[in-house]
């Protein structure tokens, strides 16, 4: 049996798994977060590849796959987004003493999650507008992101998204191409 056959056929099995890991319950499990990162990481890794090889059998997942995505892009439980302005400094603490965790990985579950949105731009996935608007008001609430690399993933994918969103409409009188948002 060819590969890529074995993995068609799979497909269900394949989404399955992922769908049963890839989820806040999981991750909010307060055990062994370094492990269930990873775990994610690697499982949106893995819905990003196939969505690339395999569109035509991921474009019926889409809207679930968008979900778990947009949830886990919001996954950040060692820092408070509402404390931002008390104190002095950087995330509510003073200049000298902010909250650093070296420790944590959520930021891989964040970054992973905005390139499988990437992906569904990448692969050409027939997106309707509602959708793509979704997508966009959830990513740009998220550029308050505190981790730089999941921050410029955010940036790439907006722009993606707002670049597929810009309808381009000719005018009859005098020829020229007008680009606006929707």
């Amino acid at each position: 049996m060819k590969p890529l056959l074995f993995i068609v056929e799979k497909t269900k099995d394949i989404l399955e798994i992922i769908y049963s890991y890839s989820n806040l319950d999981f991750l909010q499990n307060n055990e062994d977060f370094d492990t269930k990162n990873d775990l994610i990481d690697c499982l949106l890794n893995l819905v990003e590849t196939y969505t690339i090889c395999l569109p035509k059998q991921f474009e019926f997942e889409v809207d679930k796959l968008m979900e778990i995505s947009l949830s886990l892009v919001a996954f950040d439980p060692n820092y408070d987004y509402n404390n931002q302005n008390q104190g002095g400094g950087y995330g509510g603490y003073d200049d000298y003493d902010y909250y650093v965790n070296d420790d944590d990985s959520s930021w891989k579950v964040r970054r992973s999650a905005v390139k499988v949105l990437v992906t569904f731009i990448k692969a050409r996935l027939n997106l309707s507008k509602p959708t793509m608007s979704e997508i966009i008001h959830h990513l740009t609430k998220r550029l308050i992101e505190h981790s730089e690399n999941v921050k410029v993933e955010i940036i790439i994918c907006l722009g993606l998204y707002l670049k597929n969103f810009v309808v381009e409409e000719q005018s009859v009188e005098g020829n020229t191409l007008i680009l606006y948002l929707l």
